[in-house]
Parts: structure tokens; C-alpha cells; sequence
């Protein structure tokens, strides 16, 4: 028994040994730290960048005209084809004409007999005037002469305007187009009463060329465009506009370009307090009709940015929503600095603001990079980074605007024509 105890004690000090020895007598070396890590770094360049901002509007006609029937009557002849090209004055519908001749004749059978009444009338004054001062006949012959001329002017008058209201009105049996433009789909068909009570809509045309396309500017977009849409409107009216001047183009639903410019044209005149946008109308030229009311388009303002700070995007991290960029000062040592973005073009961001243009930026790897981190910088290749090319210019000249409609006046939104322009406006892409 003491012999085991003795053994016990033995194994009981030796392990208090082993746990008494430093860790660092058995030779070792502590792990060397990470060697820094290799990153691509770029100077911060300075350029003049193409930018352009896409706002998405919706196609309208430029005049929509209503073709109605202001009398009453049967609708007998249809004289075009609905979704056709239409020209003003061009004869659409005829209503059944026979009421109004007959009203016509009745008229004008009516101003005969009123002229003839006024002729006698009048030669009753002409024969009674020298009798009355030779006393032949008396002073109330005359009188009652004079009030029936008068009488007789009146009816001759009455019965014109009679004679006029029943040419109007079979005028208006014969139904013609009030604008150029096309024929929409035929609301009443042959043989139907039209004009009862209210002036019946037979058919719309729609004049598309120009075409309007509507945007609903958010407001914050329109204080950074209303100079320049002043400055339109200012070019437009002193008769054309400047060289240098960019155009409106407009992106099809296929992402084709329109191969005409457009125009701003008109700005509401308040904001619409529910949706925070403002309406604005651009105009654009439509010669092969190919554009029709009720198709989206983007509208597309080209730009560039004079001397802009630029970096490549992908230099660009996020941290809590924050954009920071990696910049390397002179001795290899990272400094994560917050930076404001602004436009894009291509693989590459203007900095409107946290950077110089003789900062050194990581270009690749800023993942591995940490704030006063030392890094082993390489030279960043960026020459094969695309800038954005702004889409091809006007493929066709644009057409001379046509004259204004005869007789119409074109739908304006409540606003001014001056700078001051339907589905949500984009925002400046990024």
C-alpha cells in the first residue's frame, strides 16, 4: 500500500512539472505575420466623359380631333378606312342630307317673300313723302309707311339668318377630318341616328407628326434641368439651336435609337403634390408615322461632364451604404475614404467630390485592403475600360415642323411654353 502511494506521488509531481515549464523553452518560433497583399493600383485621372440621362415617357398624339356629328340626322356613307391616313378637310361621313335642303329651300323661299315686302315697303315711303308736304296725304300714312319698311328690314334680316343656320346645317352633314393625321376606330356605324340631343363622336384622328412624348419629371430631376430646358427654349425661339447644343433622343421599346431629335416642348405649370413629378412634353418628328400615341420610350438627354474626376467602378466598395475607395499615400499604407459618385459612362464613375486628381487609388483588390493596412501595389492596367459611347447621333435630318392644324387648336397642358415640360421617370443612370 505505501509502496502505491509512493508511485502516485511521483506521477503527481511530474505532471506539475511538465505544467511549470514555459512554453517557450521547447525551442519554437511564434508565427510570422501575413505578408502585405498585392494589389493594382491607378492614379485618379481627369477626362472629359460622355454622360446622358434617361427619363421613360409616354407617346401621344400631338392633336387628338374629335369628327362628330353636329346635326341629327342618319348616318348614310363612311368615307375612309379606319387606322388610314387622313388629310384635313378630307370628307369622312355623310349624314342623310334631305331634312336640311328641304329647310334650306323653306329658308330661302322665306327671304324672297321678306325682300318683296321690303320693296313695297320701301316704295310706299318713296310715294308718300313728297305727298305729305303738298298735304295729298297725311302725316300717319307716312308714319305707318315708315314702320313697315322697318319691319320689313327685320324680316329680311331674320329670314337671312334663317337662310344661313340651314346652310350650316347641311354643311355640316358632310363630316370632314379637322386635322392631317390618322383615322382611329369608327364609333357609330351606317344606318345609325347620330346628333340627338348632343354631338355624336364618330371617329378621332390623331395627327403624329410631330409626336409628343410625356414624362412626369420627379422634381428633384427638374431643378437640375431647368436650366437647361430654359436654355432651349431660349435657342428655339431666337430660330434653331447652337452646334454644340445636345439633342433629345428617344430609345425605343426594342433599344433601338429614334433616328430623329426632339425638342423640350412644354413644362406644367406646378408640381402634383401626390406624386412629386412634374409633367413635362418633349416634341419629336414623326415623318413615316412609324411612332403611334400609347407606346413608352426613354427620352435620352446626351451630356459631358467637362474635366471630371473619374475612376474605374469596380474600385468602388460599399460599406453601410457608403461608397469608399482605397487610397495608397506615399508610403504603401491604405486610407479608406469616403467619396461622392457621380454619372457613369462605361466601366467608369465621375467623383464629384473625396478625391484629386494626383490621389492613388486601388484598382483591383480593394476587397483585401483595410484602413492603414500596408499593400504591395502593382501598376493597374485600365486602358481597355470601356468609356460609354453616347448613341449614335441623328441618322436623319429633321424635318421642317408642319404648319399649325387649320381651325385647331393643339391640347396644352395647363403651364407655360417656356421652361418650364405619363409612367415614373428614371433617374440619372448610374
Amino acid at each position: 500500500m505505501g509502496g502505491m502511494a509512493a508511485r502516485g506521488r511521483a506521477r503527481a509531481l511530474i505532471s506539475l512539472g511538465l505544467a511549470l515549464v514555459p512554453a517557450g523553452c521547447g525551442g519554437g518560433h511564434a508565427p510570422a505575420s501575413p505578408p502585405p497583399p498585392v494589389v493594382s493600383v491607378g492614379p485618379v485621372a481627369r477626362r472629359d466623359v460622355p454622360v446622358h440621362t434617361d427619363f421613360v415617357g409616354t407617346l401621344d398624339a400631338y392633336v387628338n380631333a374629335d369628327a362628330r356629328a353636329r346635326v341629327q340626322g342618319i348616318l348614310l356613307e363612311q368615307h375612309f378606312t379606319e387606322g388610314a391616313l387622313v388629310k384635313a378637310g378630307q370628307l369622312l361621313f355623310v349624314i342623310d342630307p334631305k331634312p336640311f335642303e328641304a329647310a334650306k329651300l323653306q329658308a330661302e323661299g322665306a327671304l324672297a317673300q321678306a325682300k318683296a315686302a321690303l320693296a313695297k315697303a320701301e316704295a310706299d315711303v318713296a310715294r308718300d313723302t313728297p305727298l305729305v308736304a303738298k298735304q295729298a296725304v297725311s302725316q300717319q300714312d307716312l308714319d305707318n309707311a315708315n314702320a313697315a319698311r322697318d319691319s320689313a328690314i327685320g324680316q329680311v334680316a331674320s329670314a337671312q339668318g334663317q337662310l344661313d343656320t340651314a346652310r350650316l346645317n347641311l354643311g355640316y352633314t358632310r363630316v370632314t377630318s379637322p386635322v392631317d393625321g390618322i383615322a382611329g376606330i369608327v364609333q357609330v356605324r351606317i344606318g345609325n341616328l347620330v346628333g340627338q340631343g348632343e354631338p355624336t363622336l364618330l371617329a378621332s384622328v390623331s395627327q403624329v407628326d410631330p409626336i409628343r412624348v410625356v414624362i412626369p419629371l420627379p422634381e428633384r430631376d427638374y431643378i437640375g434641368l431647368a436650366r437647361r430646358i430654359a436654355e432651349f427654349e431660349r435657342t428655339e425661339a431666337q430660330g434653331g439651336r447652337r452646334p454644340d447644343e445636345p439633342a433629345l433622343q428617344l430609345i425605343l421599346a426594342d433599344g433601338s435609337v429614334y433616328p430623329y431629335t426632339g425638342r423640350f416642348a412644354i413644362v406644367g405649370a406646378q408640381v402634383n403634390p401626390a406624386t412629386g413629378t412634374l409633367t413635362v412634353q418633349t416634341i419629336f418628328p414623326n415623318p413615316e408615322q412609324l411612332l403611334r400615341p400609347g407606346q413608352y420610350g426613354r427620352v435620352r438627354l446626351n451630356d459631358e461632364v467637362k474635366n471630371a474626376v473619374v475612376i474605374p467602378q469596380r474600385a468602388v466598395a460599399q460599406t453601410q451604404g457608403q461608397d469608399q475607395v482605397a487610397v495608397i499615400g506615399p508610403d504603401n499604407h491604405a486610407e479608406m475614404r469616403a467619396v461622392k459618385l457621380g454619372q457613369t459612362s462605361g466601366a467608369f464613375v465621375v467623383v464629384d467630390d473625396g478625391l484629386k486628381a494626383d490621389d492613388r487609388i486601388v484598382v483591383d483588390g480593394i476587397s483585401k485592403v483595410r484602413a492603414g493596412q500596408p499593400v504591395m501595389p502593382t501598376p493597374a492596367d485600365t486602358s481597355a475600360l470601356p468609356f460609354e459611347a453616347v448613341p449614335p447621333e441623328v441618322q436623319k435630318a429633321n424635318p421642317a415642323p408642319p404648319p399649325p392644324p387649320r381651325g385647331v387648336t393643339a391640347p396644352q397642358p395647363s403651364g407655360s411654353a417656356a421652361p418650364g415640360p405619363g409612367p415614373s421617370a428614371a433617374p440619372p443612370s448610374r
